[in-house]
């Protein structure tokens, strides 16, 4: 049994950090985002109930990350 790891953090989001590589893109989006677009080899988590900043928290607190990119975020989210 892992401890100290979110319920937020599913045991399948988990499995997919962990076999992320360096050039690999974790996407975190809301359900209007066109899934489609990230190619064919996308691979769809859903996380219902929480929110974007809810599950960035939770990976970069747990995960080692390079560089985080935002779109749409206003200053007070």
């Amino acid at each position: 049994m892992l401890k100290g790891i979110p319920e937020i953090l599913s045991p399948e989001l988990l499995k997919v950090l962990c076999e992320m590589g360096h050039s690999d893109r974790l996407v975190i989006a809301d359900g209007n985002f066109p899934v489609e677009s990230m190619g064919k080899n996308a691979i769809t988590i859903r996380c219902d109930g929480h929110g974007v900043p809810e599950i960035l928290d939770a990976i970069l607190n747990r995960a080692g990350v390079y560089a985080v990119r935002t779109s749409g975020c206003s200053g007070d989210q």
